[in-house]
Protein backbone atom coordinates (compact mmCIF):
# COMPACT_ATOMS: atom_id res chain seq x y z
CA UNK A 1 0.00 0.00 0.00
CA UNK A 2 2.81 2.39 0.87
CA UNK A 3 4.51 1.61 -2.45
CA UNK A 4 1.32 2.47 -4.36
CA UNK A 5 1.00 5.79 -2.53
CA UNK A 6 4.65 6.59 -3.22
CA UNK A 7 4.24 5.72 -6.91
CA UNK A 8 1.16 7.92 -7.24
CA UNK A 9 2.97 10.78 -5.56
CA UNK A 10 5.90 10.41 -7.97
CA UNK A 11 3.54 10.37 -10.98
CA UNK A 12 1.77 13.50 -9.76
CA UNK A 13 5.08 15.30 -9.18
CA UNK A 14 6.35 14.30 -12.63
CA UNK A 15 3.15 15.42 -14.38
CA UNK A 16 3.16 18.73 -12.54
CA UNK A 17 6.83 19.32 -13.36
CA UNK A 18 6.30 18.69 -17.09
CA UNK A 19 3.11 20.78 -17.15
CA UNK A 20 4.86 23.65 -15.34
CA UNK A 21 7.57 23.69 -18.01
CA UNK A 22 5.04 24.40 -20.77
CA UNK A 23 2.60 26.58 -18.79
CA UNK A 24 2.80 30.15 -17.66
CA UNK A 25 0.83 32.42 -15.41
CA UNK A 26 0.20 34.88 -18.24
CA UNK A 27 -1.37 32.38 -20.66
CA UNK A 28 -4.66 31.51 -19.00
CA UNK A 29 -7.13 29.14 -20.64
CA UNK A 30 -10.37 30.78 -21.80
CA UNK A 31 -12.39 29.00 -19.12
CA UNK A 32 -10.15 30.51 -16.44
CA UNK A 33 -10.64 34.00 -17.87
CA UNK A 34 -14.43 33.65 -17.58
CA UNK A 35 -14.01 33.65 -13.79
CA UNK A 36 -12.59 37.20 -13.88
CA UNK A 37 -16.03 38.74 -14.46
CA UNK A 38 -17.93 36.74 -11.81
CA UNK A 39 -19.31 38.55 -8.79
CA UNK A 40 -17.83 37.38 -5.48
CA UNK A 41 -20.90 35.32 -4.54
CA UNK A 42 -21.05 33.67 -7.97
CA UNK A 43 -17.32 32.96 -7.89
CA UNK A 44 -17.53 31.23 -4.53
CA UNK A 45 -20.64 29.21 -5.42
CA UNK A 46 -20.25 28.49 -9.13
CA UNK A 47 -16.49 28.80 -9.65
CA UNK A 48 -14.70 25.66 -10.74
CA UNK A 49 -12.31 24.12 -8.19
CA UNK A 50 -8.79 25.37 -8.80
CA UNK A 51 -9.99 28.21 -11.01
CA UNK A 52 -12.04 29.69 -8.17
CA UNK A 53 -9.06 29.76 -5.82
CA UNK A 54 -6.81 31.17 -8.55
CA UNK A 55 -9.21 34.05 -9.24
CA UNK A 56 -9.63 34.73 -5.53
CA UNK A 57 -5.84 34.91 -5.19
CA UNK A 58 -5.68 37.37 -8.09
CA UNK A 59 -8.30 39.53 -6.38
CA UNK A 60 -6.33 39.48 -3.12
CA UNK A 61 -3.16 40.41 -4.99
CA UNK A 62 -4.79 43.32 -6.86
CA UNK A 63 -7.28 44.42 -4.19
CA UNK A 64 -10.31 44.26 -6.48
CA UNK A 65 -13.99 43.25 -6.05
CA UNK A 66 -13.95 44.16 -2.34
CA UNK A 67 -10.89 42.00 -1.61
CA UNK A 68 -8.21 43.79 0.42
CA UNK A 69 -4.68 43.81 -0.93
CA UNK A 70 -3.02 40.91 0.84
CA UNK A 71 -0.06 39.15 -0.71
CA UNK A 72 -0.10 36.61 2.12
CA UNK A 73 -3.71 35.65 1.31
CA UNK A 74 -2.92 35.66 -2.41
CA UNK A 75 -0.09 33.20 -1.77
CA UNK A 76 -2.37 30.98 0.32
CA UNK A 77 -4.98 30.78 -2.45
CA UNK A 78 -2.40 30.38 -5.24
CA UNK A 79 -1.00 27.40 -3.31
CA UNK A 80 -4.47 25.88 -2.96
CA UNK A 81 -5.12 26.40 -6.69
CA UNK A 82 -1.78 24.76 -7.46
CA UNK A 83 -2.77 21.67 -5.49
CA UNK A 84 -6.45 21.38 -6.45
CA UNK A 85 -7.55 18.93 -9.13
CA UNK A 86 -8.78 21.20 -11.90
CA UNK A 87 -10.88 20.14 -14.89
CA UNK A 88 -11.38 22.63 -17.68
CA UNK A 89 -12.21 22.84 -21.34
CA UNK A 90 -9.36 23.86 -23.63
CA UNK A 91 -8.94 24.13 -27.36
CA UNK A 92 -6.01 22.05 -28.51
CA UNK A 93 -4.75 22.13 -32.08
CA UNK A 94 -4.21 18.38 -32.21
CA UNK A 95 -7.25 17.37 -30.19
CA UNK A 96 -9.90 19.72 -31.47
CA UNK A 97 -11.99 22.18 -29.54
CA UNK A 98 -13.69 21.73 -26.23
CA UNK A 99 -11.43 18.94 -25.06
CA UNK A 100 -11.64 18.32 -21.27
CA UNK A 101 -8.24 18.53 -19.59
CA UNK A 102 -7.65 17.44 -16.00
CA UNK A 103 -4.76 18.99 -14.09
CA UNK A 104 -3.61 17.56 -10.78
CA UNK A 105 -3.14 21.17 -9.71
CA UNK A 106 -3.72 24.36 -11.69
CA UNK A 107 -0.31 25.20 -13.27
CA UNK A 108 -0.76 29.02 -13.33
CA UNK A 109 -1.53 28.81 -9.59
CA UNK A 110 1.79 27.10 -8.94
CA UNK A 111 3.58 29.65 -11.16
CA UNK A 112 1.99 32.57 -9.30
CA UNK A 113 2.87 31.02 -5.93
CA UNK A 114 6.50 30.64 -7.03
CA UNK A 115 6.53 34.28 -8.20
CA UNK A 116 5.26 35.56 -4.82
CA UNK A 117 7.63 33.28 -2.88
CA UNK A 118 10.56 34.56 -4.98
CA UNK A 119 9.47 38.12 -4.10
CA UNK A 120 9.78 37.26 -0.41
CA UNK A 121 6.15 36.61 0.53
CA UNK A 122 6.27 33.88 3.16
CA UNK A 123 3.10 34.04 5.22
CA UNK A 124 0.13 31.97 4.20
CA UNK A 125 -2.76 32.48 6.62
CA UNK A 126 -5.72 30.14 6.83
CA UNK A 127 -8.29 30.54 4.06
CA UNK A 128 -11.03 31.37 6.58
CA UNK A 129 -9.00 34.27 7.97
CA UNK A 130 -8.54 35.67 4.47
CA UNK A 131 -12.18 35.26 3.50
CA UNK A 132 -13.36 37.10 6.61
CA UNK A 133 -11.55 40.26 5.39
CA UNK A 134 -13.50 40.52 2.12
CA UNK A 135 -15.77 43.57 1.89
CA UNK A 136 -19.00 43.69 -0.08
CA UNK A 137 -18.41 45.94 -3.07
CA UNK A 138 -20.71 48.94 -3.34
CA UNK A 139 -23.59 48.40 -5.76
Amino acid sequence: MAFAALSLSACTSTENLVTDLISSESRLPAEARTHEALANEDLMVFGEPGLRQFEMARRFEAGTHGFPVSLDCALAFYRVAGQTRTVLREDRAAGGSGQRITYLGFPPGRAAARRLEAAGVTGAPAEAACLSAIQRPAP
